[in-house]
């Protein structure tokens, strides 16, 4: 075992990031991993909408350790000719440095559904040899992700040693015997390398090797829901058998049936309060006016000159605090009573009794709002994040045929799956479609035979091509099948060629679409009883000073000109302590749709061409058509892609993105890369409440020197609707052989974010128990309050991970430790 060097790969999502061997990954994720919406600058009435602008804040850092060894070719045999024979590796192969495939990093803000999408890069790690992503993603919805490691390699050398002979019974009856020079006979797992049988399944790498693996996540924090996650798989059978025919065509297949379980996000529900002390005025007005009944000549009996009119306390507008009822117990000209004559006349205001009430008694305690109160004056405002989440059962059957003759080879691969969803609205259609599938046809690629002994010496380009193949993300797969084909290395002037290799595949499975709405409720929330600041009035009857006109119905009563009445007059102001509260709620809700991509890939040794297309069966069908391209000139790395859709929506868009990546090396174990990418989208609707910027233009450096790196990554605001012009610098260092600790710090205009992630894995092996913790803070403006002052918040998340399973070492031939 060389010498262990630790690389902190820090790329903020919706990144395209691209860069060298080693030193860092790929990662694309369809989110920013934690975000939080911001409230406008301007203070907000009653009659303004509460405007939201969520800007990018935290970026996901992680830590990958690579080890130098050398790639361990198990002693192996094949079938040639009918006979046992010894295979050497092809020179360059044994003496190739390459990493062992390492557990997959852990982001530390927010599980954050993340499209795998294998972006090619170069790399010596056998995860990247095998073409294959060694993830295990705990969380496959839309918000949800615990990390990926690096995607596909550059293939350089030719593949040898990889299909290993017939050692045990035959499986062939006599009556199949005549058709081969070998009958199809079981091999054992040890004799056949994991390269040519490692898959993605649903987001995890497996091989023909693994057989169980388990990832639990339990976020928490400040201002989000507790959320325990889960990821698993388990392989319920599987087994691999080889077989040389009479026209020499070797073959080997490849078949598994593996259960996965997995928790998706159904639904996130993001809160904000914003509470804006004031002081809220209100008023009371209350009136009597009695005068002589018309007609009637004896002035002693006295009738109502002004309307009933009494506010129902009870009927408050629970919001607003506004008066929604006022009833009428009388009308002008009822005669009063000498009972109800006595009782108005004590001190005071009276209503009258004995179930007759007279007067005007009005109510109103929300005339208008002062800023602050009696209590504070600053304004808070508190942000909650609930996620809802589901677990996803899976029974999926593998089926892979590997065919090679004298001067080539194909290989057919068939993945079928059963996802079950439960509470799934669209389950009928989704049923339905993945009962159809079960007719659809397995791939069994057809070679033809030859003269010339077959030739197990088979470009390493095929494999790499079959697992370059573009697969949507966070979906599940109902049918994928695909065949490539790829020619023999051959020598040519004392060199080795490795001839490019093909692969198409049509994929049908669910994938998420997530629609999102917006509530916004406005209510005052009072914090103290009502004050009384002022009360006035007076009461009584001819000889007192009071004066009094009514009008009503255009007739009009004036005291002055009564030779008898009685009136009562009082008003009182007061206040009290309220929070303006605005609450707005956004809602994302997750449904799965069926979907159909065709895509494919050419690969070679030096560069990644990848075309698809599809249709994703959502209510509003999303049609898409796109195209990627990666190219390795000796120390750079180029990447341009380009997406286009019907219908662009916050998660499907159509964009265009590309990086550049440039390794300076300095010594055997330090390095310099110099970096930039951009992604430009279009058709998007970036004003939307809860759709966060993706535009964004790059540039980085990273410093790697032993056991430590360090990094640097510059935002610029050079595209409209970009991400915030900030500055993300992250240090990580590896602790022995089996210890990381990383941290980053991403100051920005509106955030200042931090965190520290701790890594353990307590053994060497790729599935060895891995703990996990990481810890992120986020502190951000909210803009300033009613006075002018700045406001801010903060949040503090969460994450305890553990990951393990069997055997050790999947991607290995050597898997006993």
């Amino acid at each position: 075992m060389g010498e262990s060097r630790p690389v902190l790969s820090f790329i903020p999502s919706d990144l395209h990031y691209l860069s060298q061997p080693v030193l860092q990954e790929i990662r694309q994720d369809d989110r920013p991993p934690e975000r939080s919406l911001l409230l406008a600058d301007q203070p907000i009435e009653r009659s303004t909408n509460l405007v939201l602008e969520e800007h990018f804040i935290s970026p996901v850092f992680s830590l990958q350790t690579y080890t130098q060894t050398q790639l361990s070719i198990a002693e192996s045999e094949a079938i040639v000719d009918g006979e046992l024979l010894d295979l050497t590796p092809v020179p360059g192969i044994a003496d190739t440095p390459t990493d062992l495939p390492q557990q997959p990093e852990f982001s530390a803000p927010e599980f954050t559904p993340v499209e795998h999408e294998f972006i090619p890069i170069t790399s010596t790690s056998a995860a990247s040899q095998l073409g294959l992503e060694v993830s295990s993603q705990l969380n496959r919805s839309r918000f949800t992700q615990i990390g990926q490691s690096s995607p596909i390699s550059n293939p350089i050398t030719a593949t040898s040693s990889l299909l290993e002979a017939i050692k045990t019974s035959d499986l062939a009856s006599e009556g199949l015997s005549s058709s081969y020079k070998k009958p199809p006979r079981v091999i054992p797992d040890q004799k056949v390398n994991p390269f040519i049988t490692g898959v993605r399944l649903n987001g995890s790498m497996l091989s023909h090797l693994t057989q169980w693996e388990i990832a639990t996540a339990y976020n928490f924090g400040s201002s989000i829901s507790s959320n325990l996650n889960v990821n698993g798989i388990y392989k319920l059978d599987g087994r691999i058998t080889q077989s040389l025919s009479r026209n020499n065509v070797f073959a080997s297949e490849q078949t598994g049936t593996y259960l996965q379980v997995q928790t998706v996000r159904t639904q996130r529900e993001l809160t904000i309060l914003r509470k804006v002390p004031q002081t809220l005025q209100g008023i009371e007005l209350q009136l009597t006016f009695l005068g002589p009944c018309s007609g009637i000549n004896d002035t002693a009996q006295l009738c109502s000159l002004s309307p009933s009119l009494i506010t129902d306390k009870t009927s408050l507008d629970p919001k607003f605090l506004f008066p929604t009822r006022i009833f009428q117990p009388g009308t002008v000209g009822e005669a009063v009573s000498p009972e109800t004559l006595s009782i108005l006349s004590q001190p005071g205001f009276q209503l009258g009794g004995h179930g007759k009430q007279v007067g005007v008694d009005l109510y109103f305690p929300n005339i208008g709002a002062l800023p602050g109160n009696a209590q504070t004056d600053e304004t808070s405002v508190i942000r909650h994040e609930s996620i809802e989440t589901t677990p996803v059962t899976t029974i999926s059957r593998i089926r892979q045929i590997i065919k090679a003759n004298h001067n080539r080879a194909v290989l057919g691969r068939t993945i079928r799956g059963f996802p079950l969803i439960p509470n799934d609205q669209n389950q009928g259609v989704n049923l339905a479609v993945q009962l159809a599938a079960e007719v659809l046809p397995d791939v069994e690629p057809n070679l033809e035979g030859t003269l010339e002994a077959a030739s197990t010496n088979i470009n390493k380009n095929l494999f790499l091509a079959a697992n370059n193949v573009r697969l949507p993300g966070n979906s599940f797969t109902i049918y994928q099948a695909g065949l490539g084909s790829a020619v023999h290395p051959h020598q040519q002037d004392q060199q080795l060629i490795l001839p490019s290799a093909s692969f198409n595949s049509v994929w049908l499975g669910l994938s998420p679409v997530t629609t999102f709405s917006q509530r916004e409720d406005l209510l005052y929330q009072p914090t103290s009883k009502e004050r009384v600041l002022v009360t006035a009035g007076g009461e009584g009857g001819r000889g007192s000073n009071n004066a009094f006109s009514s009008t009503v119905n255009n007739q009009t009563f004036s005291s002055a000109e009564l030779a008898n009445f009685y009136t009562q007059i009082y008003i009182t102001f007061f206040n009290r302590d309220v929070n303006f509260v605005t609450e707005t709620k956004i809602t994302e809700i997750t449904k799965y749709y069926p979907h159909l991509s065709l895509s494919g890939n050419i690969t070679s040794s030096d560069a990644i061409f990848r075309y698809y297309g599809g249709v994703i069966a959502a209510n509003s069908p999303k049609f898409y058509i796109g195209a990627d391209y990666t190219k390795f000139l000796k120390t750079w790395t180029f990447n341009l892609e380009g997406v286009l859709y019907n219908r662009s929506d916050q998660d499907y868009y159509s964009h265009i993105s590309g990086a550049v990546s440039k390794n300076f090396p300095i010594s055997s174990n330090s390095n310099l890369i110099l970096s930039s990418a951009f992604n430009y989208a279009f058709g998007r609707d970036e004003t939307q409440l809860g759709i966060s910027p993706v535009n964004f233009v790059t540039i980085g450096a990273r410093a790697n020197w032993g056991p430590i790196s360090l990094g640097v990554t510059k935002f610029l605001q050079v595209l409209p609707h970009s991400l915030d012009s900030l500055l993300t610098a992250d240090i990580g260092i590896q602790l022995g052989q089996r210890g990381r600790l990383s941290a980053f710090w991403s100051p920005g205009r509106v955030s200042n974010t931090y965190g520290v992630l701790a890594q353990y894995r307590f053994g060497d092996g790729y599935n060895s128990p891995t703990i996990s913790l990481s810890w992120n803070r986020e502190s951000y403006s909210l803009g300033v309050d009613q006075f002018d002052r700045p406001l801010s918040g903060q949040n503090n998340v969460f994450l305890v991970l553990f990951r393990f399973g069997a055997p050790a070492q999947p991607f290995s031939l050597n898997t006993n430790n």
